[in-house]
């Protein structure tokens, strides 16, 4: 079974989220926003949900920005040492439930430098539609 590339995952989530808003843009004041507003009372968290996904999104892209998959000596070497640590992590985790929270960041760090290269063809589709997301949000806000 082949695995999921990490940053396809994220690129496609993304895309589907902003094809959403895209699609509903005229509507989304009319629709999406008062749902929000309802929830301000009973759930007050939901007061910042929006401005705390539009601050999220823009750290992650910051992030994507300064990552210089280029830069990186040796990708090749590091990218087949992550895939075996994920892979060792995904066979012992069982046995570490104690630490399930570490292996789990372990894992999910191991998956971001395993997947590495696809980062390099996808970062422009991935800062694009975080772009067109954070304007959407806005308009929530």
């Amino acid at each position: 079974m082949e695995m999921e590339n990490y940053y396809q995952a994220i690129s496609d989530t993304l895309q589907a989220l902003k094809e959403f808003l895209d699609g509903n843009a005229n509507a989304i004041n009319n629709t999406i926003k008062p749902g929000l507003q309802a929830l301000y009372g009973p759930i007050p968290q939901t007061r910042h949900f929006i401005a705390n996904v539009t601050y999220l999104l823009e750290d992650f892209k910051v992030r994507l920005q300064d990552t210089d998959v280029g830069a990186i000596p040796n990708l090749g070497d590091l990218t087949h040492f992550a895939n075996l640590v994920d892979a060792v992590l995904a066979k012992s985790g069982a046995l570490l439930t104690e630490q399930l929270d570490t292996v789990q960041d372990a894992h999910g760090t191991a998956r971001m430098i395993r997947d590495l290269p696809a980062l390099a063809e996808l970062k422009d589709e991935i800062v694009g539609s975080i772009d067109a997301i954070v304007v959407h949000c806005r308009d929530l806000g």
